[in-house]
């Protein structure tokens, strides 16, 4: 998404701000990841239903997880 340019010609992309999670969203997913580092499909959207995640936010914290702990 452009939103404008710079003086030099070149063009800016606007960054989305990043998503505070709630203390008790990342204890479940920590707790989650513990149990499971790999989840199906359907227990991913569950999952990120009952946090009030969509399943992008919830694969992005399980995916920089498994970075962090390999």
């Amino acid at each position: 998404m452009i939103t404008q340019k710079r003086a030099e010609g070149k063009e800016e992309r606007k960054k989305r701000p990043r998503t505070a999670f709630t203390a008790s969203q990342v204890k479940a997913l920590e707790s989650e990841f513990e149990r499971n580092k790999y989840l199906s499909v359907a227990k991913r959207s569950q999952l990120a239903r009952s946090l009030k995640l969509t399943e992008t936010q919830h694969d992005y914290v399980i995916a920089r997880r498994r970075e962090c702990k390999s």
